[in-house]
């Protein structure tokens, strides 16, 4: 048993894991991770790989450089699909139907919510007993940090200042937001 062989071999069996990891990272954002967690994440996308390759029929030995290039073709499929599933990208086009309306859980929010949210004029109560009136533009359900475009402060029910944009920073306490129809 020669180590140096050996670890070749460990090396190659976890190459198509580590670029599958690398287009997840291209696809969505990665939080930063130990070496530890990267070795195991990289083993894991590795093994499902492999099986990929198995269930096919295709040979896996890392000493043919034609099964070396299946593994990485196979590795890139994962990690489109892995970084499309971590993106959600692929819920909103399961959530198209209008049978669907708005959910507080943030992930189908931007799915489905965004089109009833976003461009269209609101009403935001604030905790401190304020309120907003403008366009809805971006919005972190997070943080509640959130982009109003022609914001105007509500004063005893009539709009005050001028229109312009409005950055509510994180951690700003909503307590309601009301969609108006300004037909």
């Amino acid at each position: 048993m020669n180590i140096v062989d050996d670890s070749i071999r460990l090396l190659v069996f976890l190459l198509p894991g580590f670029v599958a990891m690398k287009v997840v990272a291209y696809k969505s954002d990665v939080k930063q991770q130990s070496q530890h967690e990267t070795l195991i994440d990289a083993l894991l996308y590795s093994v499902i790989v492999y099986m990929i390759l198995g269930a096919l029929g295709l040979e896996a030995d890392l000493t043919r450089p034609s099964a070396i290039l299946a593994a990485f073709a196979v590795a890139d499929l994962v990690g489109i699909v892995t970084g499309e599933a971590k993106n959600r990208e692929w819920i909103a086009g399961l959530l198209t139907s209008d049978r669907f309306g708005i959910s507080t859980h943030d992930k189908i929010f931007y799915s489905k919510g965004a089109e009833k949210i976003f461009g269209k004029w609101h009403v935001l109560g604030l905790k401190s007993g304020k309120e907003v009136f403008g366009i809805i533009r971006n919005i972190d359900t997070n943080t509640n940090e959130m982009l109003l475009e022609d914001a105007r402060w509500l004063v005893d029910g009539h709009l005050a200042g001028e229109p312009s944009w409005l950055y509510l920073p994180p951690g700003t306490e909503i307590e309601y937001v009301r969609a108006i129809d300004k037909s």
